[in-house]
């Protein structure tokens, strides 16, 4: 039994399904994407597939050691923590200067991937799971990247995006 109420339940599913397709979105956008990328980070298009990699690297080494590691904490707490690491991650990889930089940083917004959606389940209190649609948005990132540059599509993740036209 829920001890939300109907209102404070609706919000909590409301941002845990915006995280849930921020992360799906984050996770596969990066392959409509690799050409502006590569681009972007002067490597040929297999060499900026590193990125794909490295998220998803981020998210086989993240779920364990989430799931040791918070084991005990508060869940909102654990969610509030992995969408920080999230943003964080996903800021870099917006802002990173190069190739290595954005691996590292694809690396690390991989990390609370798994780990989101097994404590969000949880946190609706077990009842339901939490799936958000994580499609829907893919082909707007895409465009965004395809129509101005990866980094507004990396940074904005298909939700808000800059009116204006950048080359790197």
């Amino acid at each position: 039994m829920s001890t939300l109420t109907p209102r404070a339940r609706a919000l909590a599913l409301a941002a845990l399904v915006l995280g849930g397709v921020g992360i799906g979105v984050t996770e596969f956008v990066t392959m409509g994407l690799l050409p502006q990328i590569a681009e972007g980070v002067d490597v040929s298009v297999p060499r900026a597939a590193d990125t794909i990699s490295a998220y998803a690297l981020g998210v086989v080494v993240g779920s364990p050691l989430v799931a040791l590691g918070a084991a005990r904490a508060p869940k909102r707490t654990v969610l509030v923590v992995l969408m920080v690491v999230f943003a964080l991650g996903n800021a870099a990889a917006a802002l990173a200067p190069d190739h290595p930089t954005l691996v590292l940083a694809r690396f690390v917004s991989g990390l609370p991937h798994g780990a989101f959606f097994g404590v969000a389940s949880l946190v609706i209190d077990g009842s339901e799971p939490v799936f958000g649609p994580v499609i829907i948005p893919v082909p707007t990132g895409e465009e965004a990247g395809e129509l101005w540059d990866h980094v507004a599509a990396m940074s904005t993740k298909g939700y808000f995006f800059e009116l204006k036209r950048t080359r790197h």
